[in-house]
């Protein structure tokens, strides 16, 4: 193991992914640019990427050293723009973010099939909508169901959906199983009544 770590860490040739993913902010403006085929500004890339001017400069450069941006213009009226010849550009980037972008409509999707028809409402709320989450984040979920029965059955069963979730996604599954009657009627949940309502995403069922 240790003689392979020597490698990643000296060879470019064989492990050129280390450098090229080396640091968040080259992911972030990879995102940006892979979405451009015009070139754009180093100060609306960084707001793009939502990280500061010099490390978006410093980022750059190092891009620039691997050949995977080009300049457009001279002056104060530099642009930049992916080399699409590259290599990682022309066979990763394009599937790498596609890949991404599909990642959360595939967790909504996997958590509509599983409720389908098992609850009265659900939704996603939280950190995820607001787009505040982190990589230590909870996934929550309300999920209102119709009577006491329905409520056993449910919990029951919930520790296969939280499960597999974290397994193919590495999501915490945060799920709160409510009753409609509590829901409706209990102002204990004032304050999550509250958070739901200003913005979710809907899963199934009908809001309530």
């Amino acid at each position: 193991m240790s003689s392979i770590l020597r490698i990643m860490k000296y060879s470019f040739t064989r492990f050129p992914m280390h450098q090229i993913f080396a640091a968040p902010s080259h992911i972030a403006i990879f995102r940006v640019l892979n979405q451009l085929n015009q070139g754009i500004s180093g100060r609306e890339l960084a707001r793009r990427a939502g990280i500061n001017d010099r490390t978006c400069r410093l980022a750059l450069q190092r891009m620039e050293n691997l050949n995977l941006v080009e300049y457009l213009g001279s002056g104060k009226t530099i642009l930049f723009r992916l080399n699409r010849k590259n290599y990682f550009a022309k066979n990763m980037f394009f599937y790498l973010f596609e890949k991404e972008n599909e990642y959360f409509d595939t967790v909504i999707y996997q958590l509509k099939d599983y409720l389908l028809n098992k609850c009265v409402w659900s939704c996603i709320y939280g950190s995820v909508v607001e787009k505040t989450d982190t990589s230590s984040s909870d996934l929550d979920v309300l999920i209102i169901v119709k009577n006491l029965q329905s409520l056993d059955t449910f919990l029951e069963n919930i520790s296969v959906l939280v499960s597999a979730v974290f397994v193919e996604f590495g999501l915490s599954l945060s799920p709160i199983v409510l009753l409609t009657e509590q829901w409706m009627n209990d102002n204990q949940f004032k304050n999550l009544k509250k958070d739901v309502f200003r913005n979710h995403i809907h899963l199934t069922g009908m809001r309530l």
